[in-house]
């Protein structure tokens, strides 16, 4: 047999096509054989990032994607599905799972600096900056929260928590708890507002954080140890016994 040089094209035409990264959001439920065998796809499986060439399904986003900022305090989902994240100087901004829309104190904002975000059940946003005091965002506009005591939700709402009965606890630096109740009558001469400081059995009155137990308990934790809120009472976590840890 005669070997024979392959004849050199014309001219070299660039490959066109796509690469599509799976991950668990964008995984098939089925893959198509065909021509028309169709088989159940495996559940996704993130890759072993220790193999060679893994590829992390993380996605990072910074105000080059829409952020007001990068610096972030804290975040909450409401129940239409939509993220919030207060950020630390830059206002507020609400993720809908494409792009981000952000908020701030041209908008009704009473401070640019969040330190708390929590949506109720009724879907109202609550807003605890960190000079401004309480805001609620009701869907249309954003409303500050005013009590008699002017300098208590004006101290910073460190941590927002809504209990099993529909109350609404607001963890501040320095003046303690104030538990509001929405649904007491507006009719009745109270205002549903309440304050517990470290008179009342919280170990301090800079509250950090605070959780909600499935026992209905509220836990605070204080620069002073953690408090446990039952019976209506606050009482010292250690001296405490729950089954309700989680």
């Amino acid at each position: 047999s005669t070997k024979r040089a392959a004849t050199s094209p014309s001219s070299i035409v660039e490959a066109r096509g796509r690469v599509t990264a799976i991950t668990a959001a964008n995984a098939p439920d089925t893959i198509s054989l065909l021509p028309e065998v169709v088989r159940p796809a495996p559940p996704f499986t993130p890759t072993d990032p220790s193999h060679a060439g893994a590829m992390a399904h993380i996605n990072t986003f910074t105000t080059d994607d829409g952020l007001p900022m990068d610096d972030i305090m804290c975040g909450t989902l409401d129940r239409n599905g939509m993220l919030w994240f207060g950020t630390n100087g830059g206002g507020i901004t609400r993720y809908d799972g494409r792009s981000f829309t952000n908020y701030n104190t041209a908008h009704g904002l009473p401070d640019n600096v969040i330190l708390s975000l929590l949506c109720d059940g009724q879907g109202n946003l609550w807003i605890g900056t960190s000079t401004g005091g309480l805001c609620k965002y009701d869907g249309h506009s954003f409303r500050s929260v005013v009590l008699n005591d002017a300098t208590g939700l004006a101290k910073g709402i460190t941590s927002i928590v809504e209990d099993h009965e529909g109350r609404l606890w607001f963890g501040t630096r320095g003046r303690g708890i104030y538990l509001f109740d929405p649904a007491t009558p507006t009719d009745s001469g109270d205002t549903g507002w309440y304050n517990y400081t470290a008179d009342d059995g919280l170990g301090g009155d800079f509250v950090r954080t605070m959780a909600l137990a499935k026992d209905g308990s509220i836990w605070a934790g204080t620069l002073h140890g953690v408090a446990r809120f039952a019976d209506d009472a606050f009482t010292d976590a250690a001296n405490s016994a729950s089954s309700g840890y989680c």
